[in-house]
């Protein structure tokens, strides 16, 4: 394994003990595939993650700028974008991770767990919006 070659980038946030991990977000409409002029950036059918063909890709960078999330790296000895392609479907990343932090869910799923989440916030939000007034 390479770190150097890894698909999530961590950016160190302003304050102590604050880091932030950038990947490709698989957007349903993909600004990176938008901006290739070749085409190298396609829709995989079976897991539906956004994949680089580096035999189309001309390592113009287009796909790194047109991405708002800043989910592109530049691997700058094949001369490539790395995105995270899902492992075919079994990220490695989720698998090697030692505390557990990464998960692979389906959006669906993610967004249920978000709702639950924001649920669970509510009361609190509530206080804290009763106290301010």
């Amino acid at each position: 394994m390479q770190p150097a070659h890894s698909r999530i980038s961590v950016v160190r946030g302003q304050e102590a003990g604050h880091f932030v991990p950038f990947t490709c977000q698989q957007c349903r409409r993909a600004l990176c595939a938008e901006a290739c002029p070749e085409g190298a950036i396609a829709r995989n059918s079976t897991t539906q993650a956004l994949e680089v063909d580096p035999e189309r890709c001309l390592g113009c960078k287009m796909c790194l700028l047109a991405c708002p999330f800043g989910g592109i790296a530049w691997d700058g000895e094949r001369g490539l974008p790395l995105k995270c392609d899902l492992c075919q479907g079994q990220p490695e990343c989720v698998r090697l991770c030692p505390t557990g932090a990464l998960r692979y869910v389906q959006e669906e799923r993610a967004a249920v767990a978000r709702r639950r989440t924001a649920l669970g916030r509510l009361p609190e939000l509530l206080d804290s919006r009763v106290v301010a007034e």
